[in-house]
């Protein structure tokens, strides 16, 4: 993600010199050349050999077997895709509506570019534990409000510090729920389905929010994404609950247990026991 992030930030600033030196023509031949120079570093992905077998049972990072369905963590990034996604077409327009010129507006588009390069970043760092699942729920709820806040021109501040925060905590939600993801099933098939919902899902909020759009109804846009994103942060607490909550309970019983045999032990039961 962060690869990614960098390469588009690269050619979002290559992009209008182009423009301006070769027009449409300058456009798509710099984006080939781009593909071109990049494809080497396909050689650098792993080999099909490599990939270890899919288990029908998956085993948390902690030994506990996952009691949660590869279904809630798909049904998650659909419902979070589908949200955080619906109101992207129209941010330009909007954004126009509340009084950017399109001047400020790229220039809006690029300190979100570096926001969300710093965002990879810090959950990197943060890594894919217990911790950085704490914050996932309350990161798609924010990206909720996020959501009706940028789909309204009401001021340009509010509109900008929405497109900030839904842009760059993309780069924070979806790592880590493609994380979830790789440690139910370790093989990456699992990964690569949720990748190709997001897909699924963007390509089919499109067009319902288009038909919003083109009435003029971007609060019924922003109010779907907020619904949609709602949704997956109920299903994202599920997650956490279903995957932490018996390591959790098996762990105090195991504590219990020591301390019951510890007062037999003082109390001379434990030779009745």
């Amino acid at each position: 993600m962060i690869v990614q992030t960098v390469v588009f930030t690269i050619a979002s600033l290559l992009l209008p010199q182009a423009a301006a030196l070769g027009g449409r023509t300058g456009v798509f031949g710099f984006l080939a050349l781009l593909v071109v120079f990049l494809l080497p570093l396909m050689g650098f992905t792993t080999s099909r050999s490599s990939i270890p077998r899919s288990h029908r049972v998956s085993i948390t990072r902690s030994g506990e077997r996952s009691c949660v369905h590869s279904r809630f963590i798909i049904a998650a990034v659909v419902f979070y895709t589908s949200g955080s996604l619906a109101i992207w077409p129209f941010s330009a327009h909007v954004g126009h509506l509340a009084g950017l010129t399109n001047t400020a507006f790229g220039w809006l588009a690029a300190v979100a570019n570096i926001g969300g390069l710093a965002m990879c970043i810090a959950g990197s760092l943060l890594g894919d534990g217990r911790a950085a699942f704490r914050l996932l729920a309350p990161a798609v709820l924010l990206t909720a409000l996020a959501c009706v806040v940028q789909a309204v021109p009401w001021s340009i501040s509010a509109f900008c510090t929405a497109f900030l925060l839904n842009y760059a905590l993309w780069f924070f939600i979806y790592p880590n729920l493609i994380g979830i993801a790789c440690r139910m099933d370790s093989s990456g098939r699992l990964a690569t389905l949720c990748s190709g919902a997001w897909m699924i899902s963007q390509a089919s909020v499109t067009p319902l929010s288009g038909l919003l759009g083109r009435n003029g109804h971007f609060l019924g846009v922003g109010l779907l994404g907020m619904g949609n994103c709602l949704v997956s942060t109920l299903l994202v607490v599920g997650l956490y609950f279903s995957m932490h909550g018996r390591i959790r309970n098996r762990s105090m019983s195991q504590h219990r247990l020591r301390k019951n045999k510890q007062v037999y032990a003082r109390s001379g039961l434990d030779t009745y026991f």
